[in-house]
């Protein structure tokens, strides 16, 4: 627990790193922050931008709110610049609310995974230590799907402590996974599953691994199709290891090195493929205790042909709940692909 010094002054400062500068936004900062917070991934998990992020937000965001948290002593507010960029220019946003001690980050599509996350939050605690009033602990609050910010928290030794609602921009009612510094305990690796009802479909036993009962209709497989190669950072590609119908999910961005992250043994890491619409079912990768508990909730069963027991099949959804259940999967199947990139 940080110890504060009380009935400090609360001035804005400009921290710096070894690489960064943090000062606070200014007018001529309101359109690059409209700009970077048209990237979906920020409108999806940073809650105060949400999507349909306009112009007229990001102004009232410069000359509004974050004088009225620097007035109100509410927090404080910076921009991240980079300190050899010339003008330097903004690629992020960190910020904590007191006297919560809840941190806040944003960082720009291209410089994530550079260590300036940890860099920014780092100096922003340093200096709420030195110079601010009365605060109980530092937290973190973050949307379970947000694997990167997790492990930003886990490398500054935040542990998970509880779980909490909040309402979105849209008025959706979603849960938020909340964290302490220097407490708590391990975060939850994933969204809690469901057990999936009925019986297990029938399944080939040797040959291709197929689905031969219970498979989607057209329009269900399309639409999960199309939710499934609508993840970031995964694309469409013919499957190395599937039939000629098969569609891969493929990580293109990743260098290609293979192993229980990937249903391919060469070429790009395929996180998964989907069969063909007269099969519709689905080979993917997970971590091991995640493919465990998928398969344990009937989900999906092991892969006739794995060489990890982190390969597995994942039945066919058989309505629109299912998809989303399924798509959830998919996109855990692609942040273990991706999980030694952090912001």
């Amino acid at each position: 627990m940080p110890h504060m010094r009380d009935n400090v002054e609360m001035t804005q400062p400009t921290l710096t790193t070894e690489r960064l500068v943090l000062s606070a936004p200014t007018v001529d900062d309101v359109a690059t922050i409209y700009e970077l917070c048209q990237d979906p991934i920020i409108q999806k998990l940073v809650i105060p931008i949400g999507p349909n992020y306009t112009i007229d937000k990001a102004e009232t965001f410069v000359n509004k709110v974050v004088p009225m948290i620097w007035d109100g002593k509410h927090g404080a507010e910076f921009a991240i610049r980079r300190k050899h960029d010339e003008g330097l220019g903004l690629i992020g946003m960190v910020g904590i609310s007191l006297p919560s001690g809840e941190l806040g980050l944003w960082l720009s599509e291209k410089h994530r995974g550079e260590g300036y996350g940890k860099e920014a939050i780092t100096a922003v605690m340093d200096w709420v230590t030195e110079s601010a009033q009365t605060l109980e602990h530092f937290a973190w609050s973050v949307l379970p799907e947000n694997k990167a910010s997790i492990r930003l928290a886990q490398k500054l030794g935040f542990g998970y402590t509880h779980s909490r609602n909040i309402q979105d921009q849209q008025g959706n009612t979603v849960t938020l996974l909340c964290g302490a510094l220097g407490t708590g305990g391990e975060w939850p690796s994933s969204a809690d599953l469901p057990t999936r009802s009925g019986e297990r479909p029938e399944t080939t036993k040797q040959g291709p691994h197929s689905q031969l009962t219970q498979n989607a209709t057209p329009a269900i497989w399309g639409q999960l199709v199309a939710k499934a190669f609508s993840i970031p950072g995964v694309k469409q590609g013919h499957s190395r290891v599937s039939m000629a119908d098969s569609m891969a999910g493929l990580l293109l961005d990743l260098p290609n090195e293979h192993g229980a992250w990937s249903l391919a043994a060469d070429g790009p890491i395929e996180a998964f493929h989907i069969h063909g619409v007269k099969d519709t079912s689905i080979h993917a990768v997970l971590p091991s205790v995640r493919a465990k508990e998928v398969i344990e909730k009937g989900w999906g069963e092991p892969h006739t042909y794995a060489d990890f027991d982190t390969q597995i099949m994942i039945y066919a959804p058989r309505d629109v709940h299912e998809i989303e259940v399924i798509a959830g999967l998919l996109r855990e199947s692609t942040d273990f692909g991706t999980s030694s990139v952090v912001i």
